[in-house]
C-alpha cells in the first residue's frame, strides 16, 4: 500500500468514526432535550401561578417553578426588560415555546452535520453535490439561529411579553459570521466538484 493510499485509508475511517458519533450525539441530543421539553412543560401546566417565579440578573433572567423544595428554570438571555411585570406561567410558556424552536434549529444543524459524513461513507469522496449541499444547509440554518435569536424571539417577546420588553442590540453576531464563512465553505465545496468532474471527463 503506498503512502497516498495509507491516508486515504486512514482518513476514510476518522470520517465513518466520526460520522457515527455525529448520529449517536444527533438521537441522543434529540431525544434528551425532547423529554426535557416535555417533562416541563407538563409541570408548567398542572402547577398553579402562584408556585411559578422569575429573577432577574443584569440583562439576564430566568423564569420557572418550584415542585417541593426542587426549582426548575428556563433562562432568558439579553432581556431589557424587568420579568415581574408579566403573568410568570405565562411567560414561562413563551420561553418554552422559544425553546423548543432552538432545540429543533441545533438538532437539525447535528443532522445535517451527520449526513455530510455519511454521504462521503457512500461516495468515498466529500466533493459531491450532496454533501455542498448539506454544507450549505448548516450555514443557512446557523444565520437560522441568528435570526431567530434578533428578529422571531424578539417579536415574539415584544408582541406577546411585557409591555416593557424591547431589544436593546443586535446579539449572537458570531453565529451569523459563522453561518457566514460555512456558506462560502459550501460553494468552495461545490467549486471542487466541478473541477474533479472535469479532471475524471479529461482522463
Amino acid at each position: 500500500m503506498s503512502i497516498l493510499e495509507n491516508k486515504q485509508s486512514i482518513m476514510k475511517n476518522r470520517c465513518n468514526a466520526l460520522g457515527k458519533f455525529l448520529c449517536i450525539l444527533f438521537w441522543v441530543y434529540l431525544i434528551l432535550s425532547l423529554m426535557v421539553l416535555i417533562f416541563l412543560g407538563i409541570c408548567a401546566l398542572v402547577t398553579p401561578e402562584s408556585s411559578f417565579i422569575a429573577e432577574q440578573f443584569g440583562s439576564n433572567a430566568k423564569v420557572g417553578f418550584h415542585i417541593g423544595d426542587k426549582g426548575l428554570y428556563l433562562f432568558v438571555t439579553n432581556t431589557s426588560f424587568h420579568m415581574h411585570q408579566y403573568s410568570c406561567k405565562t411567560l414561562f410558556g413563551i420561553v418554552w415555546l422559544i425553546a423548543l424552536g432552538y432545540q429543533v434549529l441545533f438538532a437539525t444543524i447535528l443532522w445535517c452535520l451527520a449526513s455530510v459524513f455519511r454521504r462521503i461513507k457512500l461516495d468515498e469522496s466529500p466533493f459531491t453535490l450532496v454533501c455542498s449541499h448539506l454544507v450549505r444547509y448548516i450555514g443557512l440554518l446557523l444565520l437560522g439561529v441568528f435570526a431567530y435569536k434578533n428578529v422571531l424571539e424578539a417579536a415574539v417577546l415584544f408582541i406577546w411579553g411585557p409591555p416593557t420588553a424591547r431589544t436593546s442590540f443586535v446579539s449572537e453576531l458570531e453565529l451569523a459570521l459563522i453561518g457566514g464563512v460555512v456558506l462560502c465553505l459550501s460553494y468552495i465545496f461545490e467549486y471542487g466538484v466541478i473541477l474533479q468532474q472535469q479532471a475524471d471527463e479529461t482522463l
